[in-house]
């Protein structure tokens, strides 16, 4: 509202203290004035309405004078360059155009600028944070598909995704979900899956039962790993041992074998009678 109310007063005071030549530049100003003035005045009489049907009008006529408030920039940008140091032309009044011309193409390129970061901004926010992963194609391929016929169950006879009734022979897959499983035509959900990381009904991941067996999976190999080497452990241990006991007892046999030896020389000499 500053602006407008130094633009138009500016217009007035420079234009009724210099009421001489520059016609076009005066036309210009007097027109920018009154457009400057006219779209704000809009702009307030619409919040003021909001939400009334007068408010549409406002607003339709608000874009009308922003409208022809560009282009009477454009013009006012010609007859400042066209009448640049012409001296037939009262200086105050071209400084005020030039003034009101470097204002308005300052604002413009800021808008333009802008627009242009928040335009870079969301299109890289939507093309990074906001992307949710979907599936990988393997992954997909390990849930369950089959042949829609008469044997088929379930209630759920309707493909959410498409919206279109399961006929016989139509290729189905099953989402294996905490709170049930769902079915859909096999190409709707594999393009779904491969965009979104969850069911197109419950939200909830159709993959965690894969997750879960393949953790289990490696649970009971690390279980069975360690089960084979505390048995090879044992089996060493008590080997060990044995061989121990073994090397003890022919220790054992061989110092009785040689005491026995050791005796029965003994008596051989006592035995012997003299010749005396």
């Amino acid at each position: 509202m500053m602006y407008v109310v130094s633009v138009v007063g500016a217009t007035i005071g420079v234009l009724v203290k210099h009421p001489a030549n520059c016609p076009r530049l005066r036309i210009w100003l007097w027109t920018n004035a009154a457009l400057t003035l006219a779209r704000s005045l809009g702009k307030m009489l619409r919040s003021v309405t909001y939400p009334n049907r007068a408010s549409d009008w406002l607003a339709n006529g608000v874009k009308l004078l922003t409208t022809a408030a560009m282009a009477w920039f454009v013009v006012g940008l010609v007859f400042v360059l066209a009448m640049k140091g012409e001296s037939r032309c009262d200086p105050a009044i071209y400084n005020l155009a030039l003034a009101l011309v470097i204002i308005e193409m300052t604002m413009l390129l800021l808008s333009v600028l802008l627009a242009l970061l928040i335009f870079l901004f969301t299109s890289h926010r939507s093309a990074h944070s906001f992307t949710v992963p979907g599936i990988s194609r393997d992954a997909i391929e390990k849930l369950r598909a089959f042949q829609y016929d008469d044997t088929h169950t379930s209630d759920d006879v309707t493909c959410a995704i498409c919206l279109s009734d399961y006929e016989r022979g139509d290729l189905l897959r099953e989402l294996p979900c905490a709170s049930g499983n769902h079915y859909f035509h096999a190409d709707c959900v594999d393009t779904w899956l491969r965009e979104h990381a969850s069911c197109p009904i419950c939200r909830e991941d159709p993959t965690y039962r894969q997750n879960a067996n393949a953790d289990n999976d490696a649970l009971a190999v690390s279980e069975t790993e360690a089960g084979n080497t505390n048995e090879s452990v044992t089996a060493s241990v008590v080997i060990d041992v044995a061989a121990a006991f073994s090397q003890e007892a022919a220790q054992n046999s061989a110092a009785q074998a040689a005491t026995g030896n050791s005796a029965s020389g003994a008596v051989r000499r006592t035995s012997i009678p003299s010749n005396g």
